[in-house]
Protein backbone atom coordinates (compact mmCIF):
# COMPACT_ATOMS: atom_id res chain seq x y z
CA UNK A 1 0.00 0.00 0.00
CA UNK A 2 2.89 2.29 0.78
CA UNK A 3 4.35 1.68 -2.69
CA UNK A 4 1.02 2.52 -4.29
CA UNK A 5 0.92 5.82 -2.38
CA UNK A 6 4.48 6.63 -3.44
CA UNK A 7 3.64 5.88 -7.07
CA UNK A 8 0.56 8.07 -6.84
CA UNK A 9 2.60 10.92 -5.33
CA UNK A 10 5.29 10.51 -7.98
CA UNK A 11 2.66 10.58 -10.74
CA UNK A 12 1.12 13.75 -9.26
CA UNK A 13 4.53 15.37 -8.95
CA UNK A 14 5.33 14.45 -12.55
CA UNK A 15 1.95 15.79 -13.67
CA UNK A 16 2.56 19.08 -11.82
CA UNK A 17 6.04 19.37 -13.34
CA UNK A 18 4.60 18.66 -16.80
CA UNK A 19 1.88 21.32 -16.33
CA UNK A 20 4.43 23.90 -15.16
CA UNK A 21 6.70 23.07 -18.07
CA UNK A 22 3.81 23.31 -20.52
CA UNK A 23 2.68 26.63 -19.05
CA UNK A 24 6.23 27.99 -19.36
CA UNK A 25 6.39 26.83 -23.00
CA UNK A 26 3.05 28.52 -23.74
CA UNK A 27 4.28 31.76 -22.14
CA UNK A 28 7.47 31.62 -24.19
CA UNK A 29 5.47 30.96 -27.35
CA UNK A 30 3.24 33.97 -26.61
CA UNK A 31 6.27 36.18 -26.02
CA UNK A 32 7.93 34.94 -29.21
CA UNK A 33 4.71 35.59 -31.14
CA UNK A 34 4.54 39.13 -29.74
CA UNK A 35 8.16 39.77 -30.69
CA UNK A 36 7.54 38.43 -34.19
CA UNK A 37 4.56 40.76 -34.56
CA UNK A 38 6.73 43.71 -33.48
CA UNK A 39 9.47 42.74 -35.92
CA UNK A 40 6.94 42.21 -38.69
CA UNK A 41 5.48 45.67 -38.05
CA UNK A 42 8.92 47.27 -38.12
CA UNK A 43 9.76 45.48 -41.37
CA UNK A 44 6.48 46.61 -42.88
CA UNK A 45 7.14 50.23 -41.83
CA UNK A 46 10.70 50.09 -43.15
CA UNK A 47 9.53 48.64 -46.44
CA UNK A 48 6.90 51.35 -46.78
CA UNK A 49 9.45 54.10 -46.07
CA UNK A 50 11.88 52.57 -48.55
CA UNK A 51 9.14 52.40 -51.17
CA UNK A 52 8.27 56.07 -50.63
CA UNK A 53 11.93 57.06 -50.89
CA UNK A 54 12.31 55.10 -54.13
CA UNK A 55 9.18 56.77 -55.52
CA UNK A 56 10.56 60.21 -54.65
CA UNK A 57 13.90 59.37 -56.22
CA UNK A 58 12.22 58.12 -59.39
CA UNK A 59 10.11 61.27 -59.64
CA UNK A 60 13.22 63.42 -59.32
CA UNK A 61 15.44 61.33 -61.59
CA UNK A 62 12.83 60.98 -64.32
CA UNK A 63 11.99 64.68 -64.27
CA UNK A 64 12.91 66.35 -67.58
CA UNK A 65 14.41 69.32 -65.70
CA UNK A 66 16.58 67.10 -63.54
CA UNK A 67 19.50 66.95 -65.98
CA UNK A 68 19.37 70.71 -66.49
CA UNK A 69 19.28 71.32 -62.72
CA UNK A 70 22.30 69.05 -62.25
CA UNK A 71 24.21 70.96 -64.92
CA UNK A 72 23.30 74.27 -63.28
CA UNK A 73 24.36 72.96 -59.87
CA UNK A 74 27.69 71.80 -61.32
CA UNK A 75 28.22 75.19 -62.92
CA UNK A 76 27.46 76.89 -59.60
CA UNK A 77 29.93 74.66 -57.78
CA UNK A 78 32.61 75.35 -60.39
CA UNK A 79 32.02 79.11 -60.09
CA UNK A 80 32.18 78.98 -56.30
CA UNK A 81 35.43 77.02 -56.47
CA UNK A 82 36.94 79.62 -58.82
CA UNK A 83 35.81 82.43 -56.49
CA UNK A 84 37.33 80.62 -53.52
CA UNK A 85 40.61 80.24 -55.40
CA UNK A 86 40.58 83.98 -56.25
CA UNK A 87 39.90 84.85 -52.63
CA UNK A 88 42.64 82.54 -51.38
CA UNK A 89 45.17 84.21 -53.70
CA UNK A 90 44.02 87.72 -52.72
CA UNK A 91 42.90 88.52 -56.25
CA UNK A 92 39.18 88.67 -55.46
CA UNK A 93 39.45 91.96 -53.56
CA UNK A 94 41.23 93.65 -56.46
CA UNK A 95 38.69 92.32 -58.96
CA UNK A 96 35.78 93.54 -56.81
CA UNK A 97 37.34 97.02 -56.43
CA UNK A 98 37.92 97.19 -60.16
CA UNK A 99 34.33 96.21 -60.89
CA UNK A 100 32.94 98.84 -58.51
CA UNK A 101 34.77 101.74 -60.24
Amino acid sequence: MHTLEQTKNAAEAMSDALLKSTAAMVDQAREAHKQMQDINGKLRDGTEKLGLAIDKFNKIAHNADFVEKVKQAQSLVDSLERLAALEASGTLDRVMRAMSK
